[in-house]
């Protein structure tokens, strides 16, 4: 069996990913400041977790093109 990676940091280009300011922005509501290279790793932690998450959805239920993604109980 092949399972298709999705990895957003390889996939996605820096202009669709949430920017450097605004995770600073984020962060630093607590008070607390972080350097450049704290918040870059951080960004990219968080994106490797999504797309983990990603590939387990993706794996758990499997694309079926008669399945209402709005109620997923009921096959159209």
């Amino acid at each position: 069996m092949v399972i298709f990676t999705f990895d957003p940091l390889r996939h996605f280009n820096s202009v669709l990913m949430v920017s450097l300011d605004q995770c600073r922005q984020i962060l630093e509501k607590s008070g607390r400041s972080y350097s450049d290279e704290q918040i870059v790793k951080m960004r990219e932690f968080l994106y490797k977790m999504a797309s983990i998450d990603y590939q387990l959805f993706k794996l758990a239920k499997p694309y079926d093109k008669d399945s209402n993604n709005l109620h997923p109980g009921l096959d159209r």
